[in-house]
């Protein structure tokens, strides 16, 4: 069965232990586990700072999850208030900059709706990339060959051009 002890009942079981009384006399004075009195004993441990360090590594986490959100605003140049439409689109420029969860929680898009988005740009296959790349040299190399009969008879199709 789960207790809820508040801080101050804590505090006071901890100040008993370390001025001297045996683990086993405060839990059966207090009915708690001995296992749950080295467990408080061990958070209200200090750092230098006197921050225990379990909040000190949530403070942390806190700052880190600030810091990359205010990233995000600076990059994306827009706010949950810009039209949907500007914050897909700056979700989908910075998505390998940053995690498309924190992109979409920050400017407040639906990650299915992102999604979405994202599945309606064409994907290019590798033929066609190397067709982009290819395609003006066939041209340029065409039209040395014979000049002028790339309008006439070529119809731009670079294949095999007159027979016999």
């Amino acid at each position: 069965m789960s207790h809820h002890y508040s801080e101050s009942f804590k505090q006071e079981v901890i100040a008993q232990f370390e001025s001297g009384n045996t683990a086993k006399s405060i839990c059966e004075k207090y009915g708690i586990a001995r296992s749950t009195l080295f467990l408080w004993k061990k958070e209200r441990i200090a750092d230098d700072h006197g921050r225990i360090p379990r909040e000190l590594y949530l403070q942390l986490q806190e700052l880190d999850r600030l810091r990359m959100e205010n990233s995000i605003y600076k990059t994306c140049a827009c706010s949950p208030n810009s039209p949907l439409a500007v914050r897909l689109s700056a979700i989908y420029q910075h998505k390998d900059e940053y995690n498309i969860h924190a992109l979409c929680r920050v400017l407040q898009v639906n990650r299915a709706t992102y999604y979405n988005y994202a599945s309606r740009f064409e994907k290019k296959t590798q033929l066609q990339i190397e067709d982009e790349v290819l395609k003006p040299l066939i041209y340029t190399i065409f039209e040395k060959a014979a000049p002028g009969l790339v309008q006439e008879n070529s119809r731009k199709t670079y294949g095999a051009g007159t027979c016999c």
